[in-house]
């Protein structure tokens, strides 16, 4: 399939970004991204004294790179730091809200026109 999809873009020169648009697939950085602000906002939600809690800053690179990948940035346009973004995590339906948004909208899918319509073909016979 991967093949196939290769040589369609390459020979009609269709972009990436076009054809995750039709066919609502997005990039893989999009999907890690928001697996990992999902997992970092459960985590965020725990207790102090949980040792998930107090491993997670280990990883700041990480997600400072998954924070401004969604958009989730200070004024100065750098990702939000964790005292910042912790109380964002907070609230679970806001928070899956915020980090499962698509990077593009979705339009509605192509769908291919008929050549000719054979109903007014033959009205007007």
């Amino acid at each position: 399939m991967c093949r196939v999809i290769t040589c369609q873009t390459f020979v009609h020169r269709i972009t990436s970004q076009s054809l995750q648009k039709g066919t609502g697939v997005f990039a893989l950085e999009h999907y890690l991204a928001n697996r990992t602000l999902l997992w970092a906002g459960h985590v965020a939600r725990m207790p102090k004294s949980r040792l998930p809690k107090r491993l997670m800053l280990s990883w700041v690179q990480e997600l400072e790179r998954h924070l401004k990948h969604f958009g989730i940035l200070d004024a100065d346009g750098a990702p939000l730091a964790f005292t910042d973004w912790a109380p964002l995590a907070q609230d679970r339906a806001g928070w899956r809200k915020l980090v499962t948004k698509p990077p593009f909208a979705i339009g509605k899918p192509h769908v291919r026109q008929p050549r000719c319509d054979t109903r007014v073909a033959l009205e007007n016979k």
